[in-house]
């Protein structure tokens, strides 16, 4: 890749804007077809300037995403030049030239927001994308060129004296400086991001042409804005003379390195040290090379372009592809090796630590589930061990009973009873150690498999659960479950009928248990500290939990 001639390329840059300006102040002497004539020419001049500067830019930016944001500002800039080619030398309809100064306004929303974009990717990695909230800045530009485009149904943006609807007799409004508000605070925050995120910098006076350019653009933009007469005499052309300004800041922002770009290799090189760096063309010629790059084969440099080749001494070649060439450089791995070769060797020792590691937590796990298995057998076993030593005796009882047929069903039917909470309360019990929450219909279907027992024998019962909530603290429901099987246990010799009810009455959770029985109950009310336990018939008692944390005693 060869260097431009930079300085004759900004020569011809300068002659054809002086061109452009000379034939914009001797329009004001020539007659109306000339003027066209000339107008078309300065015209195609400025769009010439703008297309290769679009096109400079694809060739140098380095940044694939950035490059394509910087290209759609070109783009955005010749559109803007064609539709005052359009507004001014081709349309005649007073509604359609208004419109496409209205159009004006898409390149002042877009141009702001793609730089925003373009300096984001700066200093990025090819597989960057932007982030969704960023992408939400297209909302406020679509809106704002919305409110520019439908101006004639809100008049928020330009207003008409005298219902004259001319593009020469209008007002500003706050839409108007809503959209120059936005391109100022989009540009600020761009110049931010590219010189906070950057990772070149330069001396203070080499950021002295983009100093210059954003103090020669921000004053053309206000001065044009209120409208100096000076301004209006030597730049009325609003669409032109800010696109060049525009190009000339993006330039300067090239200058002082806030926007990477694909050139000046040769001062690279020259103040490149202590590297192998070489730049080669598509036929494997050297451009560019640092002071201390080896020479290297063409055969070599193709093979490195599918994978890096290995050199003598410790060296590795590789390649990458830029425009016109490749880059070639070589690096040295011979403490890369020998670290490799030290790190294989204490691979090999963790390895072995690991094992011995992992057998020790292995016994330490199958040591700590034993000692886990044991006290939940433990825990179940002692919340239910009441009920499995009455158990124990009830089937002494059954095998005493013989063939008494009646007796033996009465004892299984209070076995059963008591087998049912077994197998319910462990289940629950369970469940409060692991820190769950008991659903309702696990307490209803617990205290029905219960009822259905005392059925069996003869009882009649009723159940009724509504705790107006979908879950229960494990506490609370234990707590319900157990004063309903306390209460039956203490009736089960007896027991004509059992009413049961877990439910919500004056805001309080309460358990309410009816027995009919022939059984003293008012011991219970010693085991429960918040229980009522009173006796309503001669053989019925009525117990009541609030369910506020009761527990037994």
């Amino acid at each position: 890749m060869k260097e431009k001639n930079n300085k004759a390329l900004w020569i011809v840059v300068a002659l054809v804007v002086v061109t452009a300006a000379v034939i914009r102040l001797v329009n004001n002497q020539i007659t109306y077809d000339a003027e066209l004539f000339t107008a078309f020419i300065r015209s195609l001049l400025h769009m010439g300037l703008i297309a290769a500067w679009g096109f400079s830019l694809y060739r140098r930016v380095v940044q694939k995403q950035a490059r394509r944001y910087l290209c759609g500002i070109a783009v955005l800039m010749l559109l803007w030049l064609n539709f005052k080619v359009l507004k001014y030398y081709i349309c005649t309809d007073v509604t359609v030239i208004r419109y496409l100064w209205y159009l004006y306004y898409l390149p002042l929303v877009g141009i702001p927001l793609y730089m925003l974009f373009a300096s984001l990717f700066i200093g990025k990695t090819e597989d960057y994308s932007l982030k969704w909230q960023t992408k939400l800045l297209y909302i406020p530009a679509v809106l704002l060129f919305l409110m520019i485009i439908t101006n004639d149904l809100h008049r928020f943006a330009f207003s008409f004296p005298q219902h004259d609807f001319s593009p020469d007799n209008y007002r500003h409004e706050i839409g108007y400086f809503l959209v120059f508000g936005w391109f100022a605070l989009c540009s600020f925050a761009s110049f931010y991001v590219m010189y906070s995120g950057g990772k070149i910098r330069r001396k203070p006076r080499a950021y002295a042409p983009l100093i210059v350019t954003l103090v020669l653009t921000i004053y053309y933009i206000i001065t044009y804005m209120v409208g100096n007469p000076a301004t209006k005499l030597l730049a009325a052309d609003l669409s032109s003379a800010s696109s060049l300004l525009f190009a000339a800041v993006f330039e300067s922002c090239i200058y002082c390195g806030l926007i990477p770009t694909n050139t000046r290799y040769d001062e690279m090189f020259v103040a490149s040290v202590g590297n192998s760096a070489q730049i080669v063309d598509e036929n494997f010629q050297v451009r560019y090379a640092s002071a201390s790059a080896e020479p290297l084969p063409a055969e070599q440099i193709k093979k490195a372009q599918e994978t890096p080749v290995a050199l003598s001494e410790g060296k590795l070649l590789h390649t990458a592809p830029i425009g016109g060439g490749y880059t070639v450089w070589t690096e040295d791995i011979s403490e890369l090796t020998d670290l490799r070769r030290e790190l294989t060797e204490t691979k090999e020792e963790l390895e072995e630590r690991t094992a011995m590691l992992r057998h020790e937590y292995v016994l330490e796990k199958d040591r700590k589930v034993t000692a886990e298995q044991n006290r939940l057998y433990d825990l179940l076993t002692a919340s239910t061990q009441k009920q499995i030593d009455r158990i124990a005796c009830l089937m002494k009882e059954y095998e005493l009973a013989g063939g008494d047929e009646e007796k033996g069903n009465a004892v299984l039917s209070k076995i059963a009873v008591l087998g049912g909470y077994v197998k319910r309360k462990k289940h629950l019990t369970l469940s409060v150690q692991n820190g769950f929450d008991i659903p309702q219909g696990e307490l209803k279907n617990a205290i029905e498999e219960s009822v259905r027992y005392l059925k069996a024998m003869g009882a009649s019962c009723v159940v009724f659960v509504d705790t107006e909530r979908d879950f229960l603290p494990g506490r609370i429901a234990c707590a319900a479950y157990d004063f309903f099987e306390d209460a039956v246990e203490a009736a089960l010799d007896s027991i004509t009928s059992c009413a049961v009810s877990v439910s919500v009455v004056e805001g309080v959770l309460r358990a309410r248990v009816t027995v009919g029985c022939k059984e003293d109950l008012s011991f219970l009310g010693k085991d429960w500290q918040d229980a009522s336990v009173e006796k309503s018939d001669e053989n019925e008692w009525e117990l009541i939990l609030p369910l506020r944390g009761g527990e037994r005693r």
